[in-house]
């Protein structure tokens, strides 16, 4: 019996690419709270380098959503997102059950999948935390 507690994995990189503003709640914002509810730890998953940490922990807290982990990608990395993915998703099953794999790319769900989770192709709000952030710094 697998005793490690649950999770979902939630990726965030198209919806980061967007400029447009999020909507104050979404379906997919209400079904990762839902999952929250559930007991379901919530790891977010993103291509974003480590140094942008603090501007997604910023655009995650103003979506009201709360995390029980954030895995980056490390500055300087340049792998593929499917293989960074696969790598961040076998980081997580090490220590907690992942019920579902909530992902907004093609080639992270493939990736998922073959991992044998069950993956939900389907994006957070669209908008940039980096683009806001490089906006406010010129």
């Amino acid at each position: 019996m697998d005793l490690k507690p649950t999770a979902v994995l939630v990726t965030v990189d198209a919806a980061l690419l967007a400029p447009a503003p999020p909507e104050p709640d979404t379906p997919m914002l209400k079904l990762i709270r839902l999952e929250r509810t559930l007991g379901h730890k919530v790891f977010i998953l993103t291509s974003l380098p480590e140094r942008f940490r603090a501007v997604l922990y910023a655009w995650l807290r103003r979506l009201g959503l709360e995390s029980d982990g954030i895995l980056m990608r490390a500055d300087g990395e340049h792998c593929p997102d499917a293989q960074l993915k696969t790598a961040m998703a076998a980081a997580v099953m090490k220590r907690h059950h992942v019920v579902h794999a909530y992902n907004d790319r093609a080639d992270s769900h493939i990736a998922y999948t073959r991992l044998g989770l069950n993956a939900t192709r389907c994006a957070l709000p669209a908008h940039s935390p980096v683009q806001a952030h490089a906006q406010t710094e010129s």
